[in-house]
C-alpha cells in the first residue's frame, strides 16, 4: 500500500490527515526495517519536538486498523511495527534483535486450515542467531519461551 493510498482510506473512513500522522506514515514507508514504537517516537520528535508518545501509539493502532501497517511481536523488547509492501515474513535474532525479511511466501508452502475454519491472514516468524551474533557466541543457546 502507498502512502497516498493509506490516506486515502483514511479519508474514506472520516479520520483527520495531521501533519504528525502523515509523518509517521511517511517514515514507516521509507523505512528499510522494522522500527519499535519509541524508536518512531525519537525520530518524529527531531521534527516534531512536543509530540506526545501517546500520540505516536494511538495512531500506530490506527494504521494497524486501517491495514497500512503490521506489528509483530518480539520476545523479548518492543513490538516492532513495518509499512505493509507486501505479504511476506521475518526473521529475528534472539541476541542482538535484528529483524530480516524473507522472501513472500506462496500459497501452496502454507499448512492447510482444519475442516470448517475460514483464515483471514497469518503470521510466520523465526528466531534465532543473525550471522553475526552466531559467529560471535556459537549461536547455539536456546530460551526459555
Amino acid at each position: 500500500m502507498t502512502v497516498a493510498e493509506a490516506l486515502e482510506r483514511l479519508r474514506a473512513q472520516g479520520g483527520r490527515v495531521t501533519p504528525q500522522r502523515r509523518a509517521l506514515m511517511e517514515l514507516l514507508a521509507r523505512a528499510r526495517r522494522p522500527m519499535s514504537a519509541p524508536e518512531l517516537v525519537e525520530t518524529l520528535r527531531r521534527q516534531f519536538p512536543d509530540m506526545a508518545a501517546d500520540t505516536v501509539y494511538r495512531n500506530l493502532q490506527g494504521l494497524v486498523t486501517l491495514g497500512a501497517v503490521e506489528v509483530f511481536h518480539m520476545p523479548e523488547g518492543a513490538d516492532r511495527f513495518e509499512w505493509v509492501t507486501y505479504h511476506h515474513h521475518h526473521a529475528v535474532c534472539l541476541d542482538c534483535g535484528e529483524v530480516l525479511c524473507l522472501e513472500p511466501c506462496q500459497e501452496e508452502q502454507m499448512p492447510q486450515a482444519p475442516a470448517g475454519f475460514r483464515p483471514v491472514r497469518h503470521e510466520f516468524q523465526i528466531f534465532g542467531y543473525c550471522e553475526g551474533c552466531a559467529s560471535e557466541t556459537g549461536g547455539t543457546e536456546v530460551p526459555a519461551r
